[in-house]
């Protein structure tokens, strides 16, 4: 948010806010009865990029595929395909790393729901809308800590790691799959709906018409330009269903105007 202050050079008698993404919460929901389970289940849903470092995650998961009944299963499409299969070949895990390349809502649905813990590792997560839902369903998390998730994600509902730090990603990749069961879903399923709702986040964006403290005074002269204190704040999103990308749903507000 600093940052976000400084680039806009926003005053500092103004209000700053930051909305994120809306999440169907009532789709995204923890199934009525629990599936049986016979592995851990790590689940990844992106997009296949390298700024995702997903074959980090699959180096990094040589130590646990090889030595727990674990799995990876990634649920995307992408540019890194290839490489990402080939990874998981060279590193003698075909087995335990599943690949789903379809992206439909219901896809990733269900296997969200299947899944023990949900990860991403990337280079810088804007929101991070794969993470959001998965708590929506429930299940704890495993992020990077820079971006989006630094927002959401805390010690109630899953674990941030530094990024560029293979060990402690082991680390807790391995602590996951002992604690995942201690984590109360119906309170991380229950924050994210009174956060993140498609109701909460349209009652957020409601435009506001309060004057701005920064705007100037108005001029007595008839050449002078009049202050439109009463701007439609500008929200911006972008989704891109055939891959699964979300661009993070971003408000700044000076107090009602535009920034």
């Amino acid at each position: 948010m600093k940052r976000i202050r400084q680039y806009f050079r926003i005053p500092p008698q103004c209000d700053t806010r930051v909305v994120g993404n809306m999440v169907d919460t009532g789709f995204f929901k923890p199934p009525e009865t629990p599936p049986a389970k016979t592995h851990f289940t790590y689940l990844i849903v992106a997009m296949l990029r390298p700024e995702k470092q997903i074959d980090r995650i699959i180096r990094t998961f040589i130590s646990i595929g090889n030595t727990h009944l674990a799995k990876l299963r990634i649920v995307g499409d992408g540019p890194e395909y290839e490489h990402l299969a080939k990874t998981a070949r060279d590193c003698s895990l075909s087995r335990q790393v599943e690949f789903v390349r379809e992206t439909g809502r219901d896809v990733v649905l269900h296997n969200l729901q299947h899944a023990d813990v949900c990860m991403l590792y990337s280079k810088m997560e804007t929101f991070g809308v794969s993470l959001v839902e998965a708590l929506s369903c429930g299940i704890p998390v495993i992020a990077g800590n820079i971006g989006g998730p630094n927002d959401y994600v805390h010690k109630n509902n899953g674990i941030l790691v530094p990024v560029g730090d293979p060990m402690a990603l082991a680390d807790v990749m391995k602590k996951m799959i002992s604690i995942s069961g201690k984590y109360d879903a119906q309170a991380i399923r229950q924050e994210i709906v009174e956060k993140y709702d498609k109701e909460v986040i349209t009652g957020k964006l409601r435009p506001s018409t309060a004057p701005c403290a920064a705007d100037p005074p108005q001029s007595s002269s008839p050449n002078a330009r009049t202050p439109n204190t009463n701007r439609i704040k500008n929200v911006f999103c972008l989704y891109f269903p055939s891959c699964r990308i979300y661009f993070p749903l971003r408000e700044w507000i000076r107090n009602g105007c535009i920034i």
